[in-house]
Parts: C-alpha cells; sequence; structure tokens
C-alpha cells in the first residue's frame, strides 16, 4: 500500500526500464537468483562495496529472500541489470519519496566491467526516477575507495556533494548542482 507522498512500486516489483538498444532494467525476480548470481557478488572484488555481504558471503537463501522483500516493498525496487538479456548486475532504488530516493549498483559479470554498462544503468534509472516517478533528487553513498563507482557516477550526471554519515566515501546527487 502506498504512502502518501511516496510513489507506489509495489505490486510486481516495478517497471521494465530500457535504457538503450542493449541495456533494460527489469526488476529482479526469485527465478532470476542462480548461483552464478550468487557467486558473482561474493566475489571480493564486489562484496567490498555492497552492504548486504557486511554479515558475510550470502547464499542462494539469503539473495532470494533480499529479492522477495524487495519485490513487496512499497518504497525500494531492486532491478536486474541485463545486457544482450544476460543478468550482468543489480541497480536499486530505495527509501524512495518524493523528494528523494537512494541509489545503489553492482555490475558483477567480468565480461561487460568497463564498457559502461553500469554508466548507462544509472543514468537511465535516474532520469525515470527524476522525470517519470518525480522524485526530487537521487543520492548515493560511495566508498572513497570505488574509483569505478565514481567515474560511472559522475559520467552519469551526478556531482560529489559532501560526506557521508559513515565518513568512508561521499554522498553524489542528481541532477546535479542540486542543494
Amino acid at each position: 500500500m502506498a504512502r502518501p507522498g511516496v510513489p507506489d512500486l509495489s505490486g510486481g516489483g516495478g517497471p521494465v526500464i530500457r535504457v538503450d538498444s542493449e541495456i533494460e532494467l527489469r526488476p529482479l525476480a526469485e527465478a532470476d537468483v542462480t548461483q552464478r548470481y550468487v557467486d558473482r557478488i561474493n566475489d571480493p572484488s564486489i562484496s567490498q562495496y555492497l552492504i548486504s555481504a557486511m554479515n558475510g558471503p550470502q547464499t542462494i537463501g539469503d539473495v532470494r529472500a533480499m529479492v522477495l522483500s524487495n519485490w513487496h516493498a512499497a518504497d525500494a525496487v531492486l532491478f536486474g541489470i541485463f545486457s544482450a538479456g544476460m543478468h550482468c548486475g543489480n541497480i536499486r532504488l530505495h527509501d524512495i519519496t518524493r523528494e528523494r530516493a537512494f541509489l545503489g549498483v553492482a555490475v558483477f559479470e567480468p565480461h561487460v566491467k568497463g564498457k559502461g554498462v553500469g554508466r548507462r544503468a544509472i543514468a537511465g534509472l535516474a532520469r525515470f526516477a527524476v522525470n517519470e516517478l518525480g522524485i526530487a533528487e537521487i543520492v548515493a553513498g560511495i566508498d572513497d575507495k570505488n574509483i569505478r563507482s565514481q567515474r560511472a557516477f559522475l559520467k552519469a550526471g551526478f556531482d560529489k556533494t559532501s560526506r557521508s554519515p559513515d565518513g568512508k566515501g561521499s554522498l553524489w546527487k542528481y541532477p546535479q548542482n542540486i542543494s
């Protein structure tokens, strides 16, 4: 059930977003959780930046539960990033209100890294959230050590604005130049 002033994304997980001819974002469903997906997010080069990995390696059950939780959430949506039909990452909007939503992304397939998949997914979802859902700003917290993510967000139209509350990174906002 929607809360006043919050776009309701529950009941089916949310919309499908065609970013470009190669990239599609679609709500991640329990059936999308494969052992390959779990193995990829447990890779230390990926998991070092994932909040979900703070409690150690994820199991297929853990990931399915997280996907189902997002599927039914009224203030969050977890999209799979699909490139040429292959699930190669995730991007999530959460804590959504009309004023602000938070965005997190993880590209976990090695063969698409460095090809702009994350940047294009970030830009596509940010534009959709602002233009279609009417959310005033999108915020991302990025670890200072995660240079690839910083570059992707900058190229996607985000600006670095302040230190994150945990002191380990910075907050980035879209659209640019919002205080």
